[in-house]
């Protein structure tokens, strides 16, 4: 196996109770290559959560192709927060997108378990911040200030420290 290799231990099909509602869903516990254990299904959005969460705000190239490609396949789950409503959209009805890797040999790395939220939807933000266990940011030093205030409301609502690794471009930062 790779570094970042996830293999199936067992998959079988059963059922999961959500809102009072069973739905059927195909399960796999899984491990990644840390050895870190969870359980993917067919809709990750329609069970308790089981693993780790993180927030990555910004779904473009940096999120999506750093943050959420790494901590998906240890086993994370990943939670998207971006203003673009198409990105949202797609993610939450694929719960999965493709990741192009233009090498010298070139390769196509599928990153499953992840959903999106609209970051205009402040009160969502908060709720999903309140208890997840990293956040990432990666949306460019000039939106930094708009994330501010839906950041915080999420500390307020937090019984515990939070992490925030922020993946930005910041050239004279220290000055």
């Amino acid at each position: 196996f790779h570094d970042l290799d996830i293999f199936t231990l067992w998959e079988g099909i059963d059922t999961v109770n959500h809102s009072n509602r069973t739905i059927p869903a195909t399960l796999s516990w899984r491990f990644s290559s840390a050895g870190i254990p969870f359980r993917s299904v067919t809709n990750p959005r329609k069970i308790e959560r089981l693993s780790m969460k993180l927030i990555q705000y910004g779904a473009g190239n940096i999120g999506r192709s750093l943050a959420g490609q790494l901590f998906s396949a240890a086993g994370w789950e990943v939670v998207f927060v971006d203003v673009v409503p198409e990105v949202i959209e797609a993610l939450n009805r694929e719960g999965r997108y493709r990741v192009v890797v233009k090498e010298e040999r070139p390769d196509e790395i599928w990153v499953e378990g992840v959903r999106g939220v609209n970051g205009r939807d402040v009160d969502r933000v908060a709720e999903e911040i309140a208890d997840c266990d990293l956040l990432s940011t990666a949306v460019g030093s000039k939106v930094l200030p708009y994330i501010a205030a839906p950041i915080a409301k999420g500390l307020e609502k937090r019984n515990n420290p939070l992490d925030i690794v922020l993946c930005e471009n910041l050239r004279g930062a220290p000055e």
